[in-house]
């Protein structure tokens, strides 16, 4: 045979075995398993993936997303003065976070609070807060994704104001939970590592006054009530069933994982009342499977609450993350200490397996260098004295009475202590 009828029959051959491997897969009727899915459109302006952050699940792989939120930022009027260069006329407030920035930036998902208004100038602090857009742009640069909005000072600029700083917030890349612009939902999704993750945020309100619910004295109306979420004690149970009904559709959107954030509690108060506790039950109940929470100034216990087969971690104050708050301002050393509060998740496909919570602890170092105030948040970590804000202040051991202070609050076993060194770090 030549060469030419040997690769006929060659051919042939390669040909039947072709045709014969295509039907079998004609018979199969889950072969269109093994096929890509056509990528959905599912028009809900709610869903915000985070990019570049992990791949998404499957139905039966295991997999672990850490989240971490931190409490309140806050402005003052000296950190605005401290922040400022007069050569440039600009502020910047980035060196207020090169130091936490390696721990957020970790997250699969980062969280703060941001107790401000970004409703343009005049600039201002304490009663009224409303600061430099370049607070937003350095919270972005620290690392966080979303920003917390829902806090009695949310209205110190007014509806305007409310509304600005959803757009700032925004323009800088950063999600908003807590304050939605007109005819927006209430809370958020997001897909962190390919879990549809729901955030919504709440604060307290004041007495009404004249028949109007407030806000920090500030009155809410008809109108102001549909860009906010709050709740005020005179119909709590009422007002927690809109966070009930957001819950649940939020689970109807998609959402396999519930974060809640709460503004409440009693300012200076290093203990959770009995309205938290009653709220985090609530809210557990609902379907919450983890609460952050802030406002007292000050840190509060991490707990937990058992629903059903299920424990819920209630992190009931974070404290301040950064602020003018300190014991030569207010006479209390404990509003200078914060905690960068963990939560690793951990799913079979989409449902939870378990939840770990502990803290990272923080100190707002202020010092004088070189003639201008300086503002440094540091980790409390295996490394803190080698830290350069506290060599070049010498304030060593009032760094050291903060961890001792957060160690007696929260236990040794929630204190997640860290060499920022290690490759895997906090993470």
């Amino acid at each position: 045979m030549n060469r030419d009828g040997k690769n006929k029959k060659i051919y042939r051959i390669l040909m039947i075995i072709v045709a014969v491997i295509l039907a079998i897969a004609m018979m199969i009727p889950s072969f269109s398993y093994f096929l890509p899915e056509p990528a959905k459109n599912e028009g809900n302006q709610s869903r915000i993936p985070i990019a570049d952050r992990g791949i998404s699940y499957d139905e039966k792989s295991e997999q672990s997303i850490t989240l971490v939120a931190v409490g309140d930022i806050m402005a003052h009027r000296p950190q605005l003065a401290a922040q400022f260069n007069a050569a440039s006329g600009q502020y910047n407030f980035d060196n207020n976070f090169q130091y936490i920035k390696p721990y957020i930036e970790k997250a699969d998902f980062a969280m703060c609070n941001v107790e401000t208004t970004f409703g343009g100038e005049p600039y201002s602090g304490y009663p009224l807060f409303n600061s430099p857009d370049s607070l937003a742009t350095a919270i972005k640069n620290a690392g966080f994704d979303l920003a917390f909005t829902s806090n009695n000072h949310m209205l110190d600029t007014g509806l305007k104001g409310v509304e600005r700083t959803i757009k700032i917030l925004r323009e800088n890349k950063l999600l908003v939970s807590g304050s939605f612009l007109e005819g927006e939902k209430n809370y958020i999704i997001a897909d962190v590592k390919g879990i549809p993750t729901a955030f919504i945020g709440y604060t307290y309100r004041t007495p009404e006054v004249s028949g109007y619910p407030t806000v920090n004295g500030n009155r809410v109306t008809e109108e102001i009530s549909r860009r906010i979420n709050s709740f005020g004690f005179e119909n709590l149970d009422n007002d927690l069933e809109q966070l009930k009904n957001s819950i649940k559709q939020a689970k109807k959107d998609g959402a396999k994982l519930i974060v809640t954030y709460f503004h409440w509690g009693i300012e200076y108060q290093r203990q959770e009342n009995e309205k938290q506790q009653y709220i985090a039950k609530k809210a557990a109940k609902f379907g919450s499977d983890i609460i952050f929470a802030s406002h007292p100034h000050v840190e509060q216990p991490l707990k937990g609450i058992k629903i059903k087969n299920k424990v819920v971690p209630v992190f009931y104050s974070m404290g301040n993350f950064l602020s003018n708050q300190r014991a030569d301002t207010v006479n209390n050393r404990y509003a200078e200490q914060g905690a960068i509060a963990r939560a690793k998740i951990y799913f079979k496909g989409d449902k939870i397996e378990n939840i770990e919570a502990d803290i990272i602890p923080t100190w707002v170092n202020k010092y004088n260098l070189r003639g201008k105030i300086n503002y440094a948040i540091i980790p409390l970590d295996k490394n803190f004295d080698k830290n350069p804000a506290i060599l070049a202040s010498g304030n060593i051991n009032k760094a050291r009475q903060a961890l001792n202070d957060q160690i007696e609050l929260f236990g040794q076993d929630k204190i997640l202590k860290i060499d920022r060194e290690e490759e895997n770090g906090m993470l």
